[in-house]
């Protein structure tokens, strides 16, 4: 019967990064829809994402239910439908949650009842080399609970191995692409270490087909294989240590040999001892690679999400007849939105954009576009020759394959609009009545493909009439609980009926249909009203 298994939770991208502890007892499945056992709400996790599941041995493994971002267990992602053992120490990745497996949680504050029990009592006496065998165990948990590297970790406990037997030598080695290097040697002759003997190559590919520890006596295909042989030795022992967790096509094994014979029954059972602390002290250090790298790149998540938010122009302001209101939400993910608003001379400068893409380039490219934009409109350039301008930047300056959708305008305190839209196409304007309709006008390519010409339209914003800009986060905002489902512009336009102009209540609205505040991509809305008669 499987004893139960502790996790604690953890979402990296809430703040502080809370977490919590669950105990499990029986089977349970992660994923997003209302019906699993543990409800995690991203849209980046698939309805039934991962299955943890008891075992008839005791243990517990996990199972990626063909999920569309996958399940990683300490690093490696799981083939589509794949199954893996889970134990102390791992730590599995359900982006953006992180589960890490934990022992048994401890007992204390039981009060006990008195007795006697019969008998005599005497002194306690161990086996000495059974004492010693599990004094070297001891030691080499500790060795390598103080060292942080993988060399020192796999040196530390080398050196435990030795120190309870009568081998002279013991490697750990990597076998990448047919080529097979040492990360760690220990010897008893430091010469050893610097030039070391000649290993059984043979001997170590029985261990990777067996899955076992080999020797090389009790194996005669491997039995004097002729590199032993050569370096004069005669007692080998070999264990491939990675059991399949490394997804890079890199095997790690743990060897040993010595130049004479060793005449102990228990050398097997202690070599297979530090082999196995070898394969769980790997299991622990890619578990907090991987962590460590999680929470270094939710800090950096953090920092360029600051750097957006000072970017943003102020959430409300007058100009004369004209208002304007805008609310912008960075994304889950660093992502490309771009917003400025501002009075120059006598107008109202706008430009709302998105950079394709997410990730750092993104932002880094936002925010290169939105310092040349800024430049370009202090010079007073109007609409079409900025876009133009800002054109030639982008064709010159950004990555290959990546563009830029703008829409870019200035209003006059009269209500006169000159825009040029250079494939952002999300422009709406509610009039007077309270009906909407899209603003149409001249259209060009994103910026950064090639040259095109920027011809600008024309329009008049009437009295008690809004202009209504947004960003496609708005439009392709996904649900929770329909996979495929995204809001849409019926939506959006539906929110104006029943709300207004209101950027506030246009994201209430969004965040009541995806039932949560936090979303995929940067979102931005903003409103330009001019006032009734």
């Amino acid at each position: 019967m499987s004893q139960s298994l502790r996790l604690r939770i953890r979402n990296a991208e809430a703040t502080g990064l809370e977490e919590e502890i669950r105990e499990f007892s029986g089977p349970a499945i992660f994923g997003r829809s209302r019906d699993v056992d543990v409800l995690l709400l991203d849209p980046g996790i698939s309805r039934r994402h991962a299955s943890l599941r008891p075992g008839d041995d005791g243990g517990w493994s996990i199972e990626d239910l063909h999920s569309t971002r996958g399940t990683w267990v300490n690093g490696r992602r799981l083939a589509p439908g794949e199954t893996t053992a889970i134990a102390e120490g791992d730590l599995v990745e359900i982006n953006p949650w992180s589960l890490l497996v934990l022992g048994r949680e401890a007992t204390a504050g039981v009060v006990l009842a008195d007795g006697d029990v019969g008998g005599s009592i005497a002194e306690a006496v161990s086996d000495p080399q059974l004492r010693d065998r599990f004094d070297g165990l001891v030691s080499a948990v500790r060795r390598a609970s103080t060292r942080t590297g993988e060399e020192e970790v796999f040196g530390a406990l080398l050196e435990c191995l030795l120190d309870g037997c009568e081998l002279d030598r013991a490697m750990i080695l990597r076998i990448e692409g047919g080529v097979t290097r040492a990360v760690a040697i220990r010897s008893s002759e430091r010469s050893e270490e610097m030039s070391p003997r000649p290993f059984s190559a043979t001997l170590l590919r029985a261990s990777i087909e067996s899955g076992r520890t080999v020797r090389l006596e009790e194996h005669a295909d491997v039995d004097q294989a002729q590199s032993v042989a050569i370096a004069g030795v005669r007692e080998a022992l070999c264990r491939c240590v990675d059991d399949g967790m490394n997804d890079k096509g890199v095997q790690l094994a743990v060897y040993g040999d010595c130049r004479m014979g060793i005449a102990d029954d228990e050398l097997v059972a202690w070599f297979d001892a530090i082999a196995e602390l070898c394969a769980v002290s790997m299991r622990m250090q890619q578990g907090r690679v991987a962590e460590s790298e999680r929470a270094q790149m939710v800090a950096e998540m953090n920092a360029a999400r600051a750097v957006q938010e000072v970017l943003l122009p102020s959430e409300s302001g007058s100009m004369g007849d004209l208002s304007w209101q805008v609310v912008a939400i960075p994304g889950r993910t660093i992502a490309g939105d771009l917003v400025d608003l501002r009075r120059i001379g006598d107008g109202l400068h706008v430009v709302l954009g998105d950079v394709s893409g997410k990730g750092a380039r993104a932002g880094m490219v936002m925010a290169g576009t939105q310092a040349c934009a800024d430049t370009l409109a202090a010079s007073g350039l109007a609409p079409s020759e900025l876009v133009e301008r800002l054109d030639e930047w982008a064709i010159r300056t950004i990555p290959e394959g990546c563009f830029i959708t703008l829409w870019c305008g200035r209003l006059d305190s009269n209500g006169g609009v000159e825009f040029v839209d250079a494939g952002h196409g999300l422009a709406l304007v509610q009039h007077a009545d309270g009906s909407t309709s899209p603003l149409v006008g001249e259209r060009r390519p994103p910026l950064g493909i090639e040259p095109f010409p920027a011809v600008a339209s024309t329009v008049t914003l009437r009295p008690g009439e809004a202009l209504i800009l947004f960003s496609d986060g708005l439009v392709e905002e996904p649900s929770s609980a329909r996979d495929g489902d995204r809001y849409g512009l019926e939506r959006i336009e539906a929110s104006i009926d029943a709300h207004g102009a209101d950027p506030a209540a246009i994201l209430a609205d969004l965040v009541d249909w995806c039932e949560r505040d936090h979303f995929d991509d940067d979102l931005t809305v903003l409103v330009i009203r001019r006032a009734a008669d």
